[in-house]
């Protein structure tokens, strides 16, 4: 599975705890050819997913922990969507990030690159076009 269609998936659970039904549909309409079986192995197995209802046939599917490198790639994706497509200044995303979470200009960029959705231009990060 692709990793920005991976991270959609982290998005939509991140907002709520989700059937796997949901997710699967969210899956193939990606254009993925995943059955349930499989997409439900990977979440439980996959760090930061958690099972809900392991017995269920649908279970619910939520965010386990969250890392703080997770924490700050999610508020940086939420203060990008207010300008969709359009670049803004890395200082202006730290000024805008929750007190709570800390970074520098450094660190973002690092994140940045190590993501599929997000990039950077001189001094200047947007999403990806064609990334939610």
């Amino acid at each position: 599975m692709k990793s920005a269609l991976l991270d959609q998936l982290r998005d939509t659970v991140r907002r709520q705890p989700t059937r796997l039904s949901r997710l699967h549909s969210q899956v193939r309409d990606a254009g993925s050819t995943w059955t349930p079986e499989q997409l439900r192995l990977l979440l439980e197995t996959y760090d930061g997913f958690k099972v809900n209802e392991p017995t269920g046939t649908d279970p619910e599917i939520s965010l386990g922990q969250v890392t703080p490198e997770e924490a700050l790639l999610a508020a940086v994706r939420q203060i990008l969507s207010n300008e969709p497509g359009r670049p803004v200044p890395i200082a202006r995303v730290i000024e805008l990030l929750p007190s709570a979470l800390t970074t520098s200009q450094e660190q973002l960029r690092a994140l940045a690159a190590r993501t599929t959705d997000l990039e950077i231009r001189g001094a200047l990060i947007r999403r990806r076009p064609g990334t939610l």
